[in-house]
Formats: structure tokens, sequence, C-alpha cells
């Protein structure tokens, strides 16, 4: 499939000199490449390719999957389209008015030439921002790749396209209406962690210590239930496309996200079981966005104690106390 919707893309034509190396060789090279990590060296004794073309191939190829599966990564648009993404986090983690979870990560990358600390970050690495909205179902349905290390955590969110929309209230988001068995109009949120500053529409965890079943703590808990240089910025936003494609395929979603590769919860205790991802990938390389200490308006206050109270109530799980 990949490869015939790729051919008009990457496909490059055969002459008397020289046969060209096929699509399909060139769309393994570069999933190699994204999902390995493999040198070129290293691809070079595998395919029988030069160095120098798969330096071409990659990035090309790059390019051609972004193109081809654009559709693949969609934002709603409408309030409806952001209450299907609510209705799956109410159903899958008991969070209702929740419309996507939010984080950032630091992609460690190679110092780029001639571009000065533009790309350093806090740890001392070079780093582009890979910033991303997912759904319920761990599909990306907001992605943002690019911005420089050096840029303050707190900044990265406010140099994006849906950081404005946002602002200017042009995201289309479902009205405030009150939580199930609730009287008090809330916005309908994104949850966060404290790398984002609490917001009207951003809820993020109580800060500090809590006793254990407190309503602070007990909150923090079902919030934390809910959120599971141009060369990096090419391969890491192909790597989003790719995901998505790969989770929306009958043919390979089930291989993709086989028992036991994601987050998981255990279904008696509902404890938290760490997937397989954790261990398997190159954590050192993605650096986590600071923390933002940033006082909230009264407003997300307000909101997050609804909810808070709302948990305690009406919203109440079984198990939350045990956990919390």
């Amino acid at each position: 499939m990949l490869v015939n919707a790729l051919s008009p893309h990457i496909a490059k034509q055969d002459t008397n000199y020289k046969k060209c190396v096929p699509v399909s060789i060139r769309l393994a090279i570069t999933l190699r490449y994204l999902a390995a990590g493999d040198s070129f060296a290293s691809l070079m004794y595998l395919f029988k390719v030069s160095k120098e073309l798969i330096a071409r191939i990659v990035p090309e190829t790059c390019k051609g999957l972004i193109s081809v599966l654009k559709e693949n990564i969609k934002m709603p648009k409408t309030a409806e389209e952001w209450m299907l993404i609510e209705c799956q986090f109410e159903k899958h983690w008991n969070f209702p008015h929740c419309i996507g979870a939010m984080d950032g990560k630091h992609i460690v990358m190679q110092a780029p030439n001639n571009t000065g600390s533009d790309f350093f970050n806090y740890k001392g690495d070079f780093s582009i921002v890979l910033l991303a909205l997912v759904d319920a179902n761990y599909k990306f349905t907001y992605v943002d790749v690019g911005c420089k290390g050096r840029i303050s955590d707190g900044g990265v969110f406010k140099n994006t396209g849906f950081y404005v929309n946002l602002q200017q209230r042009q995201l289309n988001l479902p009205q405030p209406t009150a939580l199930p068995g609730r009287m008090t109009p809330i916005p309908y949120v994104i949850v966060a962690d404290d790398a984002f500053a609490l917001d009207m529409n951003f809820m993020k965890p109580y800060p500090g210590q809590h006793d254990k079943r407190s309503k602070e703590r007990i909150f923090n808990y079902r919030l934390s239930r809910a959120r599971p240089p141009e060369k990096a910025q090419l391969i890491t936003l192909t790597c989003c496309y790719l995901h998505n494609f790969l989770m929306t395929q009958k043919s390979t979603s089930q291989i993709y996200t086989s028992p036991g590769i994601f987050d998981t919860e255990n279904r008696i205790t509902h404890s938290a079981i760490d997937g397989s991802w954790r261990r398997d990938a190159p954590m050192a390389n993605l650096l986590p966005l600071r923390n933002v200490g940033r006082r909230p308006t009264g407003d997300a206050k307000d909101i997050g104690e609804e909810l808070a109270n709302y948990f305690q109530t009406d919203g109440m799980v079984p198990w939350q106390e045990t956990l919390a």
C-alpha cells in the first residue's frame, strides 16, 4: 500500500547507464532507519546501497511519507468531533470533559552547523521540541515539531499555532457544560503536566505532597490516568504520521499495538503497568519539558476544584482511594 502511494513522489527513472533503487527498497531503508536508528554505514551493508545515496533517500522518502499520510493526523474541526474524543476519555479513563492529553519532549540531536546556541537546551544538549496532543486511544490529533531547544519550556507552547487558535477561540471547542450530577458549567479541558501553565482549558496536577485519599491526591491520580533542525524535524514528524497510520490499518494495528507495548492498567486492581516501550526506547534522547511555576488564574483554579469535587462524589471510581 505505502509503496504504491509513494511511487509518484520518490520513484526514479532507470537509464541506460544506471538502474535506480526501487521504491520498495527506498521505503525499507527509511523505515529501518526510523525504527532502529541504524547508521548509514550499517544500512549500506544491509541494503547494498552507498551511504551517499542513503543520505538522499531517507529525507526524500520522509517527505513523501508525510505527503501521502497527511490525512492520518487530523485535529477536530467541530464541537461534535471534539465530543467524540471526550466520550472516549470518559469511557476508557473515567475523565469527563477531557478532549486530549498534551505533552512535550526535547528530541536530542547532533549540533547543527552555524546555529550557535539556538538549539542548546537546559540539559546541555542540542535539541528540537516535539509537542503533541493525543486522544484517548494514543493517536496524535495535533503535532508541532521544530521549536528550538533554547526556547524556555514555558514558551514552547506559546510558539504553536494551537496556542494562538486556543487563545482566539478558533478551535470550535464545545460550549461549557456541567459535569454529571453537578450544577456549575465548566469548559472542556486538555490534561497536561507541570510543564504547562494551569489555564481554563488546561488542567495539571496539584503541586506538592498531599495526604493519602485527600481530594488533591485523588484528583492528581485521576488526571494521571488521562495522560498517557530540519532533518531532525522531518524524521520526528514522519514517525508521528507513521504511528497514526499503523494504528489505523487493520493489517498492522494488531502487530504494532500488540499486548505489552503501551502502558496499560491491571483490570482487577487498576494499578498501572509500564509498557515495553519504556525499556526498549532510547530514553536518553527524549528529555521532558521543565515545570512551569506560574500562578494560575482564579477561573482555572475554580475549574480544577470543580473537577476535584466531582471525582469525590458523582464521578468517584471504587479503586481511586487505594491507588491515589
